[in-house]
């Protein structure tokens, strides 16, 4: 029964965690948890160490499902964030993960070293995810967090199981997201990924060997100077 006026729907996870949703508001026992953030597919809540996600009464169809959960839950990974358990109800209501703190503007101020450091590492497991055939889209800024010392991408919410290879594509995936939304590099032939993910690797190294930081890059392309070379790359 979903959270709708007055009713409280009771959750369960298989490891017994109880929750009870009300009105909008995610209960563990009396403590009611504290709202984290609202999307398209449900809200979010911080219960001590982990993040729990509650689907809207109406979820996308394309949400993940308990089967694909515990897929999920068994991969392991550094800096992308996965489900852990599945949250049951009436069918799937939702998963937990772990809590991340962060902030998504604290990326420009990361020392680079550590940056280039997170960035390699969050590659490794999106080729652990690959090797796995698990697909991840729907990368955006509210994916992805830092602090000073690691960046993270959480809850994507868009896993596909394929039958094939798709490190490639979550690697072309993750770079597209980084250098369109955070650099605003719209330069690339989307036709071939192949050639695509050469032309952003190019431009990843371009900061690798840059001898400022994020925001210094950033503010250094948008200012010209480095615009040019730039698109001498991807050429």
């Amino acid at each position: 029964m979903h959270s709708v006026g007055d009713i409280m729907e009771r959750l369960f996870t298989k490891s017994g965690i109880v929750y009870r949703h009300h009105c909008g508001d995610l209960y563990r026992g009396d403590e009611r948890l504290s709202f984290i953030d609202d999307g398209l597919e449900g809200r979010v809540y911080r219960d001590g160490n982990t993040a729990v996600k509650i689907y809207h009464n109406y979820p996308e169809k394309n949400v993940l499902k308990r089967r694909e959960i515990e897929k999920l839950s068994e991969v392991e990974t550094e800096r992308i964030i996965l489900p852990d358990e599945a949250i049951l109800g009436e069918g799937t209501r939702g998963y937990t993960m772990p809590f991340v703190d962060g902030d998504s503007d604290c990326i420009f101020d990361m020392d680079k070293d550590v940056l280039v450091r997170e960035i390699d590492l969050i590659e490794d497991d999106l080729k652990v995810l690959g090797d796995e055939q698990v697909l991840i889209g729907d990368l955006r800024d509210s994916n992805y967090l830092s602090n000073s010392d690691n960046f993270y991408l959480i809850d994507s919410g868009d896993y596909e199981f394929v039958d094939g290879k798709c490190v490639e594509s979550n690697l072309f995936a993750f770079h597209s997201f980084f250098l369109e939304d955070l650099f605003g590099l719209y330069l690339l032939d989307y036709g071939d990924i192949s050639k695509g993910l050469e032309s952003l690797n190019k431009i990843k190294n371009g900061f690798y060997n840059y001898n400022g930081g994020l925001a210094e890059y950033v503010d250094d392309y948008f200012s010209g100077s480095i615009s040019e070379e730039v698109k001498k790359l991807v050429k």
